[in-house]
């Protein structure tokens, strides 16, 4: 196994390992990769560092090593950048995620052209910094930040064809009722949504029929947009018996949520294949349509990164880079990284699940500010990507724990600059528990404990059961990694990150925290 080999190389040299690379083969660079070729492809690039992430997060001794992914020209950096790498794009929503989850865990993405020279490299693998997405052509050297978006160009915005045909996948659902019938008051008449069911059968698409009464003919095919062969063969039938396609708009997506020590690449496929091998089953297909648009809905969860959602967030980040790939090439393309709705998948969270994003700082979008900032973004005629969510800031970035906050959204962070000047991950013993002097005595840091998974898991104190393992009275490994994350800040102190795997029960975590704090 890989902690085997990792176990054997820092045995052989004496020392602990300091950085890991995981660096893409340049045959991931290919412009257009065949349908055929994503799911395996995927499996080598997220799958593969899948496994080096859990290897890091379960050995103790990997705590303090970096971890840092060379990808080939994903990012487009310069406007008259042509080539785009668009298999590895994933990478950058897994690693956003880790960020989140993990912060003690230092990670960066170097994104790298033939022209950089080695020696470039490896001086930024071995730089100590807080940067997270970094980027080299011909040897200079740019930063990732995401900035607010002033004003947006959408000059070439018209009503829509009344004679041409506008596919929506996932166009079923709640947040395919609202954008159609967005699409049908700028004077859009023909549809076709694809679904991989009937959802006739069910009571909440009777607004389809609402909307075959007036003057709009709106049809509903049955294929799995994942299929290459049932997309190419609704496309033919559109050919045959529709108005020409006009547009395209990608909403399909499913959710299959949990931990990275918890996520398998069975779990990241499920989420991926709709997304990956959807989006590009329609950007294949529709090459030489002549297209007003083409728009994936994207997500914040790959943009900025969201816990537990590790899959979510590379499935959409591979949207991303589709559209930067378009883009490129002058096709339309943009990509609207949503954050949740109070409608489609967002609207069906638990509540625990709904406490999760408010704690990360998400307010849920209200449907008239999203169709609002729809009817601007929708002709863009400069942006591939824009993120679009209602965040509080200063809540989404104590998730970092008093670790450095990535360079990415330094712009939005009023204490970034300041822990990026003073806080050196190597000053810091991240396995050490002493670090900081520990006043709470062992009743105060049960009291804490009782309070903290109390709340997380909204029960009564006297619900829990000091002996009984916390898994067995509700609490997920999303629940864990937040209720680690709590508590660090809480008690002021660095926490092992396995903590609540380690010691499952009230009684072996308070236990441990009152010893080590001795």
């Amino acid at each position: 196994s890989l902690n085997n080999v990792l176990e054997e190389l820092s045995t052989k040299y004496q020392k602990p390992i300091s950085d890991i690379v995981f660096a893409c083969s340049m045959d991931y660079a290919c412009p257009d990769p065949l349908v055929t070729q994503l799911e395996e492809s995927q499996k080598v690039l997220c799958g593969n560092l899948l496994t080096i992430i859990q290897a890091m997060v379960k050995n103790q001794k990997l705590h303090s090593t970096r971890l840092s992914i060379l990808v080939p020209k994903i990012f487009r950096v310069t406007d008259n950048q042509k080539n785009i790498s668009l298999l590895p794009s994933s990478i950058t929503g897994l690693i956003n995620v880790l960020n989140i989850e993990y912060p003690q865990l230092s990670c960066k993405i170097i994104d790298t052209d033939q022209g950089t020279n080695t020696n470039n490299l490896l001086r930024e693998i071995f730089l100590k910094d807080n940067t997270s997405q970094v980027a080299y052509r011909h040897n200079t050297r740019y930063l990732a930040k995401l900035v607010k978006l002033q004003q947006i160009d959408n000059s070439t915005h018209d009503s829509f064809s009344q004679d041409g045909t506008y596919v929506v996948t996932g166009g079923t659902g709640g947040l395919g009722k609202i954008v159609v019938e967005w699409l049908i008051k700028q004077g859009a008449k023909n549809f076709i949504l694809l679904s991989r069911s009937d959802p006739l059968e069910r009571p909440e698409a009777s607004w389809i029929e609402h909307w075959r009464n007036e003057p709009c003919r709106i049809d509903v095919m049955k294929a799995d947009v994942s299929d290459y062969d049932q997309v190419l063969t609704a496309f033919e039938e559109i050919k045959i018996t529709y108005p020409p396609i006009k547009g395209i708009i990608h909403l399909a997506g499913i959710l299959d949520d949990a931990s990275l020590l918890q996520q398998t690449w069975k779990r990241f496929w499920k989420v991926m294949a709709p997304k990956i091998q959807g989006s590009y089953n329609l950007h294949i297909l529709s090459q030489e349509l002549k297209l007003e648009f083409f728009v994936l809905f994207s997500s914040a969860a790959g943009m900025l990164g969201t816990l537990g959602q590790a899959n979510y967030a590379a499935a959409n980040c591979f949207l991303d880079g589709l559209m930067r790939y378009r883009r490129s090439n002058n096709l339309p393309a943009i990509s609207i990284c949503w954050g949740p709705w109070n409608l489609g998948m967002a609207a069906n969270l638990s509540a625990q699940d709904s406490s999760h994003l408010k704690t990360q700082g998400f307010d849920m979008l209200q449907q008239n500010q999203g169709l609002q900032i729809l009817d601007q973004l929708f002709f863009s005629q400069t942006q591939s990507e824009v993120g679009v969510f209602s965040i509080n800031w200063e809540q989404y970035t104590k998730q970092f724990n008093g670790q450095v906050i990535p360079s990415l959204i330094s712009n939005f962070s009023n204490n970034a600059e300041l822990l990026s000047q003073t806080n050196d991950r190597d000053s810091i013993d991240i396995n050490s528990q002493n670090a900081v002097i520990n006043l709470y005595s062992h009743e105060d840091i049960k009291d804490i404990l009782l309070s903290e998974i109390s709340s997380t898991l909204s029960i009564e104190k006297d619900e829990i059961d000091e002996e009984k393992p916390l898994i067995e009275i509700g609490l997920d490994s999303l629940m864990a990694v937040q209720l680690r994350n709590d508590l660090s800040k809480k008690l002021n102190r660095t926490l092992p990150i396995t903590l609540f795997f380690d010691y499952p029960t009230l009684k072996q975590v308070s236990i441990f925290l009152s010893t080590e704090a001795k």
